[in-house]
Parts: structure tokens; sequence; C-alpha cells
């Protein structure tokens, strides 16, 4: 486990990375004190170097890929079919003062550094979380190692294609196998679970359950009751009292025949979260470089609504695991199914920057959701 973090002045921060400005916020209210994704202490962040590594190296992907270049896609299609290009391509950047949409890929070369102001919010997710820390290290040592075997000797990776495919063989291995693994996971009471859906979850909320610690490859969940590899599901309705534990009130994917159904809250009994999807703005100009600001959507039963219209349809077959997402909307990993229905009702892209698949880790790192409640 990390037991440090790196201290760094939020302006030098950001004048190493060529950025005049970045905050974090639930809101559009400029408050640092209300800004969930970054710890301000005394005007300094808390930058853990485990995500900095994460988003140092993205960046050095997107250059040694041309990822940067519109070019480097053939079209629009193919673009949206790029786990990365999409990713770039859904930044939500604006003139700080006009609200004039900026392409990022019209943007000056020396301004895509901005991706690595992503790892102040993973930094905020990471704080306390043992397990996925070391994950998020495994994952670096293991991008570098391919990023070290594919890039010449004047910088750029020639067959991006072959890497990226490298990449997430190697990153997701025990896809491959789809054996889940046998552990008695950290149970919580019914009381506890309702209370928290009661006060912290909302229709349209989703909620994930992270992998445990040495098997967070393994997408397979095969029992209901043992969300030993992670977990996703979309809320349905508002929890009351009244609400009961076997009532419909979520809609998931499942991998043991039932494919995306409904199920009631009562099959959360393991450590987890309530989290919602916020819009992320970047706005930008010369003088001021960059501010990022973070709002909440306003209508989150619209994630319920599409994905209530997925109901019946199967699970992704094994062989589509290490590109999920291009099996939607026809099939679904628990996963693939909240980012999809993000993409389909808010065109929010809450998915890994560098493979075709949606792990639940992922979602709870994505930078365009937040936590509203805590399960444990």
């Amino acid at each position: 486990m990390i037991k440090q973090f790196i201290k760094i002045s939020t302006a030098i921060l950001l004048l190493s990375f060529g950025l005049t400005a970045c905050k974090k916020e639930a809101t559009t209210t400029r408050e640092p004190a209300q800004q969930p994704g970054v710890t301000f202490i005394n005007g300094e962040v808390e930058l853990n170097p485990v995500a900095l590594t994460y988003f140092q190296n993205i960046k050095t992907i997107v250059f040694a890929t041309r990822s940067n270049e519109l070019a480097t896609y053939n079209g629009m299609e193919a673009l949206e079919n790029d786990a990365l290009g999409s990713k770039l391509h859904s930044l939500d950047i604006v003139d700080f003062d006009t609200e004039a949409p900026i392409s990022f890929f019209e943007m000056p070369t020396e301004e895509h550094s901005l991706v690595i102001a992503e790892a102040l919010n993973m930094s905020q997710r990471l704080a306390g979380q043992q397990d996925l820390t070391e994950i998020m290290m495994q994952q670096n040592e293991i991008i570098e190692t391919v990023m070290a075997e594919f890039t010449g000797p004047n910088g750029f990776i020639a067959n991006r294609p072959l890497f990226f495919e490298t990449l997430t063989l190697r990153l997701y291995p025990g896809i491959i196998d789809g054996n889940p693994f046998d552990q008695t996971p950290y149970e919580v009471s019914d009381n506890i679970t309702h209370s928290v859906l009661i006060n912290s979850s909302r229709r349209g909320d989703f909620l994930v359950a992270l992998p445990k610690h040495n098997q967070p490859w393994v997408l397979l969940n095969l029992s209901h009751e043992r969300f030993k590899v992670g977990h996703a599901a979309i809320l349905t309705a508002n929890i009351t009292s009244a609400t009961a534990a076997h009532t419909p009130v979520t809609v998931e994917a499942w991998a043991d025949g039932s494919g995306v159904t409904q199920l009631g809250w009562g099959s959360w009994r393991t450590r987890s979260y309530v989290m919602g999807i916020r819009h992320k703005k970047i706005k930008w100009t010369w003088r001021r470089g960059f501010h990022t600001e973070y709002t909440p959507v306003g209508n989150p039963g619209a994630l319920a609504d599409h994905g209530l219209t997925h109901l019946g349809k199967d699970y992704v077959h094994w062989t589509q695991f290490l590109t999920a997402k291009w099996a939607a909307d026809n099939r679904f990993t628990c996963t693939t199914l909240v980012w999809w229905c993000s993409k389909r009702a808010y065109n929010i892209n809450v998915s890994n920057w560098l493979s075709p698949l949606v792990t639940p880790s992922d979602l709870y790192l994505d930078n365009c959701t937040y936590v509203r409640g805590v399960i444990q």
C-alpha cells in the first residue's frame, strides 16, 4: 500500500504541467472545500504518485501513438471505436470566455498534457483503498513494460493496433481463462444497506462493488450473492423504508444466464458505493489556462430509463470480454451496461482510457462519476 502522498502546492503542481488553473467541483461552485476529487490542505493538493504515474503514462501514449492527431483515425466511426480516441474526443472543452466548443484535436499540441490533471481526481478516490492502489501499481508496471517493448528510437509507437491489443491482453489476462475465484466476501447487514440506500441514493444512481486485491482481472460474476470480482447495477427506483429487499429496484447484467435483469437491493450485501454521474467541462484560454467544472446531471433518472430498455438482453460471450464495449448494445457486462446508458443518456463516457472494456474500478475512478454514499 502506498502510505505516503506527494504534497505539492497547487500553483507548483499546475505550473509544472503547463496549467494555470484546475479545480474539481461537485457543482459549478468554485469553493475548493466543496470539490470532490481533490483534497486541499492549507492550499495544497495531496497527489497520489500512483495516480500521477498512471496519467503520465497515458500522456506518453497519447503522443507516442499519435492519438492526439485526427489523421490517426480513419473517420469518425473509427475514432468512436477506439478506446483512447473516443475518450479524448469526449472531453468537453470550451473557450473560457465565450463557451464556444473546442476539440481536443484542434488544440495546440503543447496543451494536450491536460490529461495529467485527471490524476487529481484519482488521488482522492484511491485514498484508503489499499487493494485498488496496488492494482493500479500493477497496471502502471504493465503499461510501462509494453511501452518499452513497442516504442522506437524516435519515441513513437509504429504499430498502434498491436500495441493496444497487447496492452489489453497483458492488463487483463484472467479474462481469457474466465475462471472465477473463490473467496468470502465482505458482508454488510440488510439494515445498513437499506439505510444507506434510503439516505444516499436516488433513481438513476448506480452501485459499484470493487474487486478484491490480487484477483482484479476476472470479470465473470456467477452468483448474485457474491460480488467476488466487482459488480455494478443501475438503480431504477427511489428506495424508501417501505421498499422490501426483494423488490426489483436495479437493472444489472449477469453471466449466469440471467443476462440483463432486475433484482432487489437485498443482493447488495457487500461493501459498495452509491455513485452518480456528472458533467465535466474544461474551460481554456491562452491567458488563463485550464479550469475544470463538475456539475451533477440534472436528470439522473435518464440512466435508469435507458437501462430498462435492455432488459432480457444477453451477457457478453467470454470471447467478447476484451472488447466488451463493442458488443453493446446487443450484449452487456454489468459495467458496459452503465457505460452504454451513460453515453446514450448524457453523452458522458465513463470508461477506461486504454482498453475497449470497462471494469468496476474504471467506473469508480472515472472523473465523471462521484461518490454519493458508501455501503460498509
